[in-house]
């Protein structure tokens, strides 16, 4: 499993040869151990904040997509009081839920999560344009806020450098001139470092690293 802090992912791997009845199973005994423990500490879950993927695949004309709950069906549940139990919600492997503050998916696909940031990037910027900031203070704020806000999110994301451009564009293009930069430098010059005459603003697609 994966935590931090009170989040936590419990994965189950399928073993080879397993049938997915017995993967269910063995994914269900897990939760109800997990819960179990949280218990015997004074903790527990809750089924309004638990949910679950089935990563699992299906052929389709010769290639693979990822199956549905319809095409795979299958419930997890925890235990609520001292006999009852409570289903958690089940998502499909191409749908969205935010956790640790960004939105992410099984799939890897991060459109919305890319929507998001070009969205505080226009924000942010708009909000800077509009102040009377001086120059020093615009540098700092970009460095020492929305850059890290957006940071925090790109060591766990899985953007393209399409999806990179976007964001850049939207953060930096309409801020440079208070930057003291034409809008208009080379990508070269606004990426690259200060020992080449650069400005050293971060790329998202690289900053993933």
């Amino acid at each position: 499993g994966l935590m931090f802090v009170d989040d936590t992912d419990l994965i189950t791997f399928r073993n080879e040869g397993e049938s997915c009845a017995s993967h269910l199973r063995h994914a269900q005994r897990k939760l109800h151990l997990w819960q179990e423990g949280l218990n015997v500490l004074g903790g527990d879950l809750k089924a309004a904040k638990c949910y679950w993927y089935w990563v699992a695949y299906r052929w389709v004309s010769g290639e693979w997509k990822y199956t549905t709950p319809t095409d795979l069906p299958g419930e997890l549940c925890i235990h609520k009081g001292s006999f009852g139990t409570a289903r958690i919600k089940r998502l499909p492997a191409t749908s969205n839920e935010k956790a640790l503050g960004f939105l992410q998916r099984p799939d890897g696909k991060m459109d919305e999560e890319v929507k998001k940031m070009i969205a505080m990037s226009k924000e942010w910027t708009a909000n800077v344009r509009n102040s009377a900031l001086h120059r020093r203070l615009a540098w700092q704020g970009l460095k020492g806020t929305i850059w890290r806000s957006l940071d925090y999110k790109l060591k766990a994301t899985t953007i393209t450098k399409e999806q990179g451009d976007k964001i850049s564009t939207a953060l930096y293009y309409p801020l440079l001139p208070r930057l003291g930069s034409v809008a208009s430098i080379s990508l070269e010059f606004r990426h690259g470092t200060v020992k080449y005459q650069g400005l050293d603003l971060p790329h998202p697609y690289t900053a993933q690293a």
